[in-house]
């Protein structure tokens, strides 16, 4: 009997430590702060002209389709965007692509590559799929189907299937 009170008492010192340590860190949140000092994580973006960086950003994928390169990195992609006298870092196209859409580089990067094949697999219908995965930046056709599929649900094949060129 004796045992199983102080399981009991233990057990309840553990919940109301616990309930009282939540509603604490609800009042306090800057004592729960994983930065020491309670500041914020400090932004690389902040000495960038954001609207600047997404022109030239778009410029680059949309008229220059610099995501058909297949050795696309982060910092092949910096470098091409750098300026004279504004040089952009891998860490703020990282940061950059994170929070203005939400997805990370290589997701951001596919996307325009998928949009680009889908084009192709119904303009183009007697072009293989491993033709229109390279012509698209996609250094094989098996990191083409899995990123394909990501994005669209359906395999290449299904997808030129479900929308043929002539759908009148």
């Amino acid at each position: 009997m004796l045992k199983s009170d102080l399981h009991g008492l233990g057990a309840l010192f553990i919940t109301l430590t616990i309930c009282f340590l939540y509603f604490f860190s609800q009042r306090f949140p800057i004592l729960f702060s994983p930065d020491p000092n309670g500041k914020q994580k400090k932004s690389r973006l902040q000495s960038l002209d954001i609207a600047r960086l997404k022109q030239r950003i778009e410029k680059l994928l949309e008229e220059e389709k610099i995501y058909r390169t297949e050795e696309l990195s982060i910092s092949v992609f910096a470098s091409s965007l750098n300026e004279e006298g504004e040089k952009i870092t891998p860490e703020q196209i990282s940061e950059f692509v994170n929070t203005t859409y939400e997805k990370n580089f290589n997701q951001f990067i596919n996307e325009y590559r998928i949009k680009e094949a889908c084009e192709l697999l119904i303009s183009n219908p007697n072009l293989s799929v491993l033709t229109v995965a390279l012509s698209v930046g996609f250094n094989s056709k098996s990191s083409f189907h899995p990123a394909f599929k990501s994005f669209t649900g359906m395999s290449p094949t299904e997808y030129r299937e479900k929308n043929p060129k002539n759908r009148f």
